[in-house]
């Protein structure tokens, strides 16, 4: 049987000569104990509420438009070079965005069924559209080999996800994007990636 808190400080201020402390050395203590069992509840952050802002910030007008100009790109066969500045930081801020929710995936920050049942489809159809932006920041930062390597990485599972789920994945191509990750997690044939 669990006794509540004001159950064991009533039992102790009843009992004040039984366990050789006086009462109010039991009130502090249940108080001490209360107020540090607020804390470390207060210091966690609640996995559900995370989910919903990393979902939220996903889907706000620019990370649409920003998506939705990659998509463009690639449909129209454009070139990073022919985007204007705007529409690349747009296109940059996505992918960026998207990057941020798979670190959150990663670190098993948020529910990773959660983000794989929400973001595993959209990620995957966005991973070959994005690929000349891709190549092209990877030559921008060549000291730390690539830029976002947890989306690739994310990119992967979502592959894996997809898969499990039945989902039809022969047109999709994550492209020289998947080869690099998977050197992290494994292949694509060889089951389930080792996750970080």
């Amino acid at each position: 049987m669990t006794a509540t808190l004001g159950q064991v400080v009533s039992a102790a201020a009843s009992h004040p000569g039984s366990s050789g402390l006086p009462a109010s050395v039991w009130v502090s203590l249940a108080a001490l104990v209360a107020s540090m069992l607020a804390l470390s509840t207060s210091l966690v952050p609640d996995r559900r509420l995370l989910l919903q802002k990393v979902h939220e910030s996903l889907t706000t007008i620019g990370q649409l438009e920003g998506r939705r100009e990659i998509q463009l790109m690639a449909e129209e066969g454009r070139g990073v070079g022919d985007l204007t500045a705007d529409q690349r930081a747009q296109c940059n801020n996505a992918l960026a965005a998207l990057n941020t929710m798979a670190i959150y995936y990663q670190r098993n920050w948020v529910s990773r069924d959660a983000l794989l049942q929400f973001w595993a489809e959209p990620v995957l159809k966005l991973m070959a559209p994005a690929q000349p932006f891709l190549d092209l920041r990877d030559t921008e930062h060549r000291l730390s080999g690539q830029i976002w390597p947890e989306l690739r990485q994310f990119a992967v599972a979502a592959w894996e996800y997809g898969r499990d789920q039945g989902w039809d994945l022969t047109g999709i191509d994550m492209g020289p994007s998947a080869q690099i990750a998977n050197a992290w997690h494994g292949t694509l044939a060889s089951g389930r990636p080792r996750r970080a």
